[in-house]
């Protein structure tokens, strides 16, 4: 399959609403303070990891991997005359989060010690981002 045939401003989009949604899920007032607790941190507490603008980029260049990974399998299934809608983007989005992103990410967080909760949180999101880039890939498919 040539990459030409994706639809990359899709993907742009799909990378940007992904990013955002992101923004929302670990905002301070919805899964950031569970999270935080989960790992067993304060909220409060200052930003211990790299600089903001490495963690922002990098989390932006993984979330268009994940766009364009996502856009390649929609377009393969529209080139085998699939119906590739919204509806099924999304479904194909979240299957792909739960089987690609949140089932392998379990063990990580099990043998890291950092247990179900944190898992959960994180697999939400991953899972949520990949239905939301599916349902913007499917509809402009």
């Amino acid at each position: 399959m040539p990459f030409s045939d994706v639809n990359w401003i899709a993907v742009v989009v799909a990378t940007v609403a992904g990013f955002f949604m992101n923004f929302g899920y670990f905002n301070q007032k919805t899964m950031y303070p569970v999270w935080v607790r989960a790992l067993g941190r304060d909220a409060q507490s200052e930003w211990t990891g790299p600089p903001m603008g490495v963690t922002f980029g990098l989390t932006a260049l993984a979330l268009f991997l994940q766009a364009a990974v996502l856009g390649s399998i929609l377009t393969l299934m529209r080139m085998a005359d699939q119906d590739v809608t919204w509806w099924s983007g999304t479904l194909i989005g979240a299957l792909v989060g739960v089987a690609l992103a949140a089932a392998p990410a379990l063990g990580h967080r099990l043998f890291a010690g950092q247990g179900l909760k944190v898992w959960l949180v994180e697999s939400g999101a991953d899972v949520l981002g990949l239905a939301l880039m599916g349902l913007i890939l499917g509809a402009w498919a």
